[in-house]
């Protein structure tokens, strides 16, 4: 079987995607011929339990015989695990919180950031608006004050206009983001004077202004 595995591992932690993992594991099936027979569910099963492992196959054992007496019945028991969970106690709760605490890490690209916000937004069923939202307050704090300037409608132009402050030099990690995903506001340091807040806000409000041009530019 190990020659057959072009199909990932399922692990089962909370970053790990269930719908993706399911839907590439099906396609291996198919690949592989495991659904042409007439011992199709002995065959996926076998198959299904070699890709899993972690918390994942910890939960395959743990169910009963006649759960796993047929492919059917253990991909509605998988799908309600690790992929139907929006709304639903601990699940749900814990992929919310790791939803509400992502943000743009210093070595990832603004592109994996992005694509992360949506996946984990599809399943938790959140809005497009809320993924917009956690998308900007996600980025660094120059970045997403020059994303939200920008008034971005949807989750394409705010990744156009990330990528775009990102050129003009506004990505900055050094005092925005910590290893908690937290952020100092450096309009609170005490260090700074009234002149270098002043300097600072003008220079920002020359920025929105040079975006609000840009974007006008490439509207037309």
């Amino acid at each position: 079987m190990e020659n057959l595995a072009t199909c990932s591992k399922f692990h089962g932690y909370p970053q790990d995607n269930g719908h993706t993992f399911l839907t590439e594991f099906e396609s291996f099936s198919t690949l592989h011929g495991l659904s042409e027979f007439n011992l199709t569910d002995k065959r996926m099963l076998a198959a299904f339990h070699l890709h899993l492992k972690g918390p994942a196959l910890t939960w395959y054992n743990s169910l009963s015989d006649e759960s796993k007496s047929d492919w059917k019945s253990v991909r509605i028991l998988f799908k309600e695990k690790y992929v139907n969970f929006c709304g639903h106690g601990a699940n749900a709760l814990m992929h919310s919180e790791i939803f509400q605490n992502l943000s743009l890490s210093s070595g990832q690209s603004v592109e994996d950031f992005y694509c992360l916000i949506y996946e984990k937004g599809k399943l938790l069923a959140k809005p497009e608006h809320e993924m917009l939202s956690k998308f900007i307050s996600g980025l660094p704090e120059q970045m997403s004050f020059f994303v939200r300037a920008g008034m971005p409608q949807d989750m394409q132009n705010a990744l156009a206009s990330a990528k775009m402050a990102e050129a003009y030099g506004y990505r900055k990690h050094d005092e925005s983001v910590n290893a908690a995903g937290l952020f100092k506001n450096k309009f609170h340091d005490n260090r700074r004077t009234a002149a270098g807040q002043n300097t600072e806000v003008r220079d920002l409000q020359q920025q929105i202004q040079e975006l609000r041009e840009l974007v006008k530019s490439k509207r037309k």
